[in-house]
């Protein structure tokens, strides 16, 4: 799953995420589909990915963005 867009001021910014980034795991697990990391649920997460190459794990809180 790859990462299109992160939202300014929102807790994936503040975690470091960036667009680009490829998300391999949820919480040590293979995600389904983008909808695993929206709605209810834990409220942290890890969240392990791929960044240029690089394998990496980043803790992302969950919070409600408004657009």
């Amino acid at each position: 799953q790859e990462i299109t867009y992160v939202a300014p001021g929102y807790c994936g910014e503040a975690a470091g995420l960036i667009v680009g980034d490829v998300i391999i795991l949820l919480n040590g697990s293979e995600m389904s589909g983008g909808n695993d990391i929206k709605g209810e649920g834990p409220k942290k997460l890890v969240l392990t990915i791929s960044r240029n190459g690089v394998i990496i794990n980043i803790q992302v809180e969950r919070c409600k963005v408004y657009y």
